[in-house]
């Protein structure tokens, strides 16, 4: 779905005020310029004392894309919602898809530490795997929270567990944010 200046989503009317404004895979869904921007500040309007929470298998070809309109990542930098990140990549490798080679690619560690790194000027907080525990510290010292937690889904109680984990710490980072 998709705001536009008319207050529809790709044709469908909606009222601000209902909940809840889900998005998924903003990236493959095609917008203009001005849309994404209203699409943006209506997320942010909404959600001020909610969450950004990005999740991807490939953070350079799903979430580069729509940080690279200036709206958006000033949208998300200035929003007093934490903005949360769950890490694609366990014990260096990815959880699925190129990730790790366009990482090697493009200059950048193949690990949640150059996650961290990649996404540091916008990033509150990063949930990471177990396996990944001991690169909790350096990824503090960047300024980001960090939740340890499985983050492999194999089954419909993971993906509930990983989903609850992240509102939880969500929640957490919120309350420091804003206090």
């Amino acid at each position: 779905m998709c705001a536009n200046s008319s207050d529809t989503i790709k044709g469908t009317p909606f009222a601000k005020d209902e909940n809840p404004l889900i998005r998924d895979e903003v990236g493959f869904e095609p917008m203009t310029r001005q849309e994404a921007s209203l699409f943006f500040r209506l997320v942010s309007h909404r959600y001020q004392e909610g969450a950004i929470i990005i999740t991807t298998s490939n953070p350079w070809l799903s979430i580069d894309p729509i940080l690279s309109l200036s709206d958006i990542r000033t949208t998300i930098k200035t929003s007093s919602a934490p903005v949360i990140a769950v890490a694609p990549i366990i014990g260096g490798r990815a959880i699925k898809g190129p990730t790790v080679k366009l990482m090697r690619e493009i200059g950048i560690e193949p690990s949640v530490l150059g996650i961290a790194e990649h996404y540091r000027e916008i990033l509150d907080g990063l949930i990471i795997d177990n396996q990944d525990a001991e690169l909790q510290d350096a990824i503090e010292a960047m300024g980001i929270k960090v939740k340890v937690c499985n983050t492999m889904m194999l089954n419909l109680s993971d993906k509930i567990q990983l989903a609850e984990d992240t509102l939880e710490f969500a929640a957490s980072v919120r309350t420091e944010k804003n206090t």
